[in-house]
C-alpha cells in the first residue's frame, strides 16, 4: 500500500538520480523524469505522469505537481488515479486542469508505447481499456515474490517441489500424493485451491504466494479462514493477483472424485506383503540365518510388542503394534520413533497408511532380517522403485549390488556384532585372564560377539566348578576300596569322615553357585542379561526390562545383552 507524505524538500542528492529542472505542469516533462524510474516498482510511470506526479529521483518517491504531496512505497494493486494521493483542494482532484498541460491522446499513445517498450511492458494495443489498466495489474508488469521453501525432510519430495510450477493448482494437487489419509484426507482439494502445497511429512503445508506454513489440520477446518487469519497480507488469501492458475470447476470435480477413490483404497485395512513359499523360506533361512542381531534384548516378538506403550501415537498410525513388531521394529518411547532389533535401522515420521514391512525394506534394503522374512524379490523391487532415497548406512549390511544368486551372508568373514569387548569388564565379572584369553583365541577365526564370549566363559566356569565334585567322589571311592582290601576299621572310619566332609563342602559349593546365577533383584529367576558397559551379569530378563542402572555398580545401562547358558 502506498504511503502519502508531505516533505519540505527532496531526499539528499548523493543517493538520488539527477532530474533536470523543468516545468512540472507539463505532462511531457513529468513523463521524462521517469526515464530511470526503478523497473521493479509495481506502478506504470505513464499513469503517474498522467495523474500529475513526477519522479523525485529517489527510490519510488513521486510528487504531485499541483499540491506538492509526495507518495512512496507503492504496492501491487495501488490505483495511481485515486484521489487519496492528493490534497482535497488539488486541481488534479477537482478536475480543474488549468495548472496542468496534458499530452494529446494521439501523442499520449505513441509516448506510452515507447515507455512500455523501454520497460519491457505490453503495449497499449495489448490492453483492453484504461479502466482495466487502472484496476488490473498484469503478471508481466508486477514482479511477484518467489516462494521461500520451508524445511523439506524428503529429498525426493524436495526435487518434486522445486521442479513444479506451484502457481498451478493442478501441480499443487500433485504434491499431495503422499498426504496422510488421517485426520483430514479430504482437505487436499481445498488446500490446493487456496494456494497450498504439501511439504512431504506430517500434514505440513505451505502457501506458494506468502510462503506461510500451516499444519495440524482438522477435517472441519475452513482453509481460507485459517489462511487469512494467520497470514493477513497474503495476496492469495485476500483474493488479489498472485499469479495463480486455477482449475476449472469440471476439472476440480474430476480431481475430487479421483481423490475420493484413492482415499477409500488407502483407508482399507493394511495388508502385509505375502510371505515366500515354504520351499523359498527354507532357502532364505539358509542364506540369511540372522545370527547377529544388534539389539538382543528385543529379539523376542512379545518383547517388541510390549514396547509400544501408551506413548505410542496409535490414533495417527493405522499399523498395529503387532504388525510393527512382526516387521522387526520396537518403540523407542519418544514421538513415533522405532528401531529394528536386528539391523538397528531407525524409522520415524510415520504416515497413517504406511505399511511396516514396506517402509523397513524401502529404507533399509540391506537388513538381513527383512531379506529372510520377505525374500530378495520384495526387497529389490522396493529398492528399485525408490532409487534416489538418501538411505542411512547400516553396519555390516547385506550387499545387493551383485547378481541375485550371489546375494547372501558372507560366513567366511570375521565379524564383531557392533559391541565392544572389554577384557577389564570381563575380569570384573569374575573371569580370570587365562579364561578370557583362551576363550577369545578359540573363537578368533569364527564369528563372535560379546554374548558369544560370555556364554563360552560361563560354560568354561561350569566345567571347572563341577570337576572338584568328580575328583572328590573318585577319591572317596578309591579310599573305600582300599579300606575293604585292608579290612581295618580305623581306615574305614577315616574314609567315612573324609566322605562326610566332602559332601558338606560339595553342598555348600553348589549353593554358592546357585546363588551366584540368581537375579540380584528378584532372587528367584536366573541371571540372563549382561549390562553394557559395566559387563555385570546380574539380572533376569523380566527385571532388566525396567532397569536403567546396574544393580551391582550403579552405572547407567547403555545396552542389554541376553546370555544363553548351555
Amino acid at each position: 500500500m502506498g504511503i502519502r507524505m508531505k516533505r519540505d524538500r527532496d531526499p539528499p542528492g548523493h543517493s538520488c538520480s539527477y532530474i533536470p529542472p523543468g516545468k512540472h505542469w507539463v505532462e511531457y516533462y513529468r513523463l521524462a523524469t521517469f526515464k530511470h524510474f526503478p523497473k521493479e516498482i509495481p506502478v506504470i510511470p505513464s499513469h503517474l505522469a498522467a495523474a500529475g506526479f513526477y519522479w523525485t529521483g529517489f527510490q519510488d518517491i513521486v510528487r504531485c505537481c499541483c499540491c506538492g504531496i509526495t507518495v512512496e512505497k507503492w504496492d501491487v494493486g495501488d490505483d495511481v488515479f485515486d484521489k487519496k494521493w492528493h490534497k482535497t483542494t488539488c486541481d488534479m482532484v477537482s478536475g480543474q486542469h488549468g495548472y496542468n498541460l496534458p499530452i494529446s491522446n494521439c501523442s499520449r499513445r505513441l509516448l506510452f508505447d515507447k515507455i512500455r517498450c523501454h520497460l519491457n511492458l505490453p503495449t497499449r494495443s495489448q490492453q483492453t481499456s484504461r479502466n482495466v489498466q487502472r484496476t488490473t495489474i498484469k503478471q508481466e508488469e508486477c514482479p511477484l515474490p518467489q516462494t521461500v521453501f520451508a524445511n523439506i525432510c524428503d529429498q525426493e519430495h524436495e526435487t518434486l517441489l522445486r521442479t513444479a510450477n506451484l502457481k498451478s493448482e493442478l501441480e499443487r494437487r500433485q504434491t499431495f500424493d503422499k498426504w496422510p489419509s488421517y485426520p483430514a484426507p479430504y482437505l487436499v482439494g481445498e488446500l490446493a485451491k487456496q494456494g497450498f502445497f504439501y511439504l512431504g511429512n506430517l500434514d505440513r503445508t505451505q502457501c506458494f504466494s506468502c510462503s506461510g506454513v500451516l499444519r495440524n489440520w482438522e477435517p472441519t477446518d475452513n482453509v481460507l479462514e485459517q489462511h487469512q487469519r494467520h497470514f493477513t497480507k497474503c495476496k492469495m488469501a485476500n483474493n488479489e493477483y498472485a499469479g495463480n492458475i486455477p482449475l476449472t470447476d469440471s476439472e476440480r470435480n474430476q480431481a475430487d472424485n479421483e481423490l475420493r477413490i484413492k482415499i477409500e483404497r488407502l483407508t482399507a485395512n493394511i495388508g502385509e506383503p505375502p510371505d515366500p513359499s515354504p520351499e523359498e523360506q527354507l532357502q532364505l533361512v539358509e542364506r540369511f540365518p540372522c545370527l547377529y542381531p544388534m539389539n538382543l534384548h528385543m529379539i523376542s516378538l512379545q518383547q517388541r510388542i510390549s514396547s509400544f506403550n501408551d506413548k505410542w501415537p496409535r490414533q495417527r498410525i493405522q499399523a498395529t503394534a503387532e504388525q510393527l513388531a512382526k516387521a522387526g521394529l520396537y518403540y523407542l518411547g519418544d514421538l513415533d520413533r522405532t528401531k529394528c532389533f536386528y539391523c538397528n535401522g531407525g524409522l520415524q515420521n510415520w504416515n497413517y497408511n504406511d505399511e511396516p514391512w514396506t517402509e523397513h525394506a524401502k529404507w533399509f534394503p540391506g537388513c538381513e532380517y527383512v531379506l529372510q522374512m520377505k525374500g530378495i524379490d520384495f526387497v529389490l523391487r522396493l529398492r528399485d522403485e525408490h532409487p534416489n532415497l538418501n538411505r542411512p548406512s547400516l553396519r555390516d549390511a547385506i550387499c545387493l549390488d551383485v547378481p541375485r544368486e550371489e546375494i547372501r551372508r558372507n560366513h567366511n568373514r570375521p565379524r564383531l556384532s557392533g559391541q565392544y569387548i572389554n577384557r577389564m569388564q570381563l575380569e570384573d565379572m569374575g573371569f580370570t585372564r587365562d579364561q578370557i584369553e583362551g576363550t577369545i583365541n578359540r573363537q578368533i577365526n569364527d564369528h563372535f560377539s560379546t554374548g558369544d564370549i560370555i556364554q563360552d566363559l560361563l560354560e568354561t566356569v561350569d566345567t571347572i566348578s563341577t570337576s572338584p565334585i568328580k575328583t572328590t567322589q573318585q577319591q572317596v571311592t578309591s579310599i573305600s576300596e582300599n579300606n575293604h582290601e585292608a579290612n581295618t576299621d580305623k581306615e574305614a572310619n577315616e574314609a567315612a569322615v573324609v566322605e562326610a566332609m566332602s559332601v558338606d563342602e560339595i553342598a555348600q559349593s553348589l549353593q554358592e553357585i546357585q546363588d551366584a546365577v540368581l537375579c540380584k533383584n528378584c532372587k528367584k529367576n536366573k541371571s540372563e542379561i549382561t549390562f553394557i558397559p559395566c559387563g555385570h551379569l546380574c539380572s533376569c530378563e523380566i527385571c532388566a526390562t525396567n532397569s536403567e542402572r546396574c544393580n551391582i555398580c550403579g552405572k547407567t545401562i547403555l545396552e542389554k545383552i541376553k546370555v544363553y547358558r548351555a
